[in-house]
């Protein structure tokens, strides 16, 4: 067995444990809880002494308690400073590596690969998932191209995950140090931006992420629900009867959400996506629809009150050309200049004329989410899902995504028995 306590940033302890034999390593009681917890999960747990400490290489010469017999031996190597720790363990011949797709440098698809990784276990705060369901997000395909810039964030040069995929489904499996609100067994769903992870077998989450799955769901339809919904919900929030609202980048997932929740608050919709698109969005209840390749949706006779950009690329005086008097203009996506625009230019420019120009600041958090689970678990809202995909074909579930084919969602299942 060969257990290691990884850093979760680059400044962070790093400790490896090589081991023979059924190994306790009573270390600093910054690592103990984690390296017990390892030993627990393959039934150890049983106390050891420790022996011959070095200064910067550990020699441990373990005995179990009540064991005459001959010693175990582990060499830990503690590299300085003091840091929150996750740990992993690798199994060898007990129990095989997990699956994750995995990437080391931004690009295509062709960058991924499937390989079997150690197991992993929750630091404190968090939760390990064995993964049901992972739904793909156009914020999958940005990481792994690494484009816009702004996907580059705490890793500029190599990707700071090497597992993509955030909104997760599944089944918990392991609880770490201080979750009170989940225990083996729970059925779970939530947005896992911060570590990612999804497109694997087990996954790590902090349990503020996650919330209870409704049993009426199945994990592929939780699984949709997170990311998309939280901005769907929040763009569509000002929409009410007799307003006119347009939707850019309607046909996706986010989109497809963001047409039903503003016509159920008795808007007017328009959706724009291309042509391929368009009888789509008519079914998920758009009244018109656009095809941005031959129109300019900012080129209109009859402005919107509210414009939802999911994939902005325009200037902000065509933005509050689109705009009645008083209208609101939101974006959540598209190129770094424009968003940096938006963010400048564009609130002095829609103060100037009366409207409300600027990025949606979004709320992450199942309360932000799970209205939306509730929604469809009423009938009122109804869930799409275009494709479903295995570990191995991530790279053409994620290329489906982000080229624009995808009519609403695109899911991931690990294991396609489950």
């Amino acid at each position: 067995m060969r257990a290691a306590l990884v850093p979760v940033a680059e400044d962070h302890v790093e400790l490896g444990i090589e081991v023979s034999g059924d190994p306790e390593c009573h270390l600093q009681p910054e690592y103990r809880a984690q390296v017990r917890l390892a030993l627990d999960s393959q039934g150890g747990g049983t106390s050891y002494r420790r022996t011959r400490p070095h200064r910067r290489t550990r020699t441990l010469v373990t005995r179990r308690e009540g064991d005459r017999g001959s010693a175990h031996r582990a060499t830990a190597v503690v590299r300085p400073a003091l840091g929150l720790l996750r740990c992993v363990y690798d199994l060898g011949c007990r129990r095989a590596g997990v699956k994750a797709v995995l990437y080391e440098r931004y690009g295509s698809p062709d960058v991924l690969h499937v390989e079997d990784v150690p197991m992993p276990l929750p630091a404190t705060g968090q939760v390990r998932v064995k993964v049901a369901a992972t739904s793909v997000n156009l914020s999958d395909w940005e990481c792994l191209r690494g484009s816009p810039a702004y996907a580059r964030l705490g890793g500029l040069r190599y990707p700071a995950r090497r597992t993509l995929g955030s909104d997760i489904a599944g089944v918990v499996d392991v609880v770490g140090e201080a979750v009170t609100g989940f225990r083996p067994g729970d059925e779970v769903y939530g947005d896992n931006l911060g570590l990612m992870g999804g497109f694997a077998e087990y996954a790590l989450a902090p349990e503020s992420a996650l919330a209870h799955k409704p049993a009426q769901l199945t994990f592929a339809e939780a699984s949709t629900i997170p990311q998309a919904g939280a901005i769907a919900l929040q763009g569509t929030e000002t929409a009410s009867s007799g307003k006119r609202v347009l939707i850019n980048g309607a046909g996706g997932g986010t989109g497809s959400f963001a047409i039903q929740l503003a016509k159920r608050l008795g808007a007017h919709v328009t959706g724009v996506d291309n042509a391929t698109k368009q009888d789509f969005m008519r079914s998920m209840g758009a009244d018109d629809v656009i095809d941005y390749r031959r129109d300019d949706f900012t080129r209109t006779t009859r402005p919107y009150n509210l414009v939802l950009d999911l994939v902005a690329h325009r200037s902000v005086f065509a933005y509050r050309r689109a705009l009645t008097s008083g209208g609101r203009y939101r974006c959540v996506g598209g190129s770094v200049p424009t968003l940096l625009r938006v963010l400048t230019v564009g609130s002095v420019v829609g103060r100037l004329g009366g409207r409300s120009i600027g990025v949606l600041v979004l709320k992450e958090g199942p309360a932000h989410f799970e209205p939306l689970a509730d929604l469809c678990v009423a009938g009122e809202v109804r869930i799409h899902i275009d494709r479903t995909f295995t570990l191995d074909e991530v790279p053409t579930a994620l290329a489906h995504v982000g080229q624009g084919r995808a009519l609403g969602k695109v899911v991931v299942i690990p294991n396609v028995e489950s």
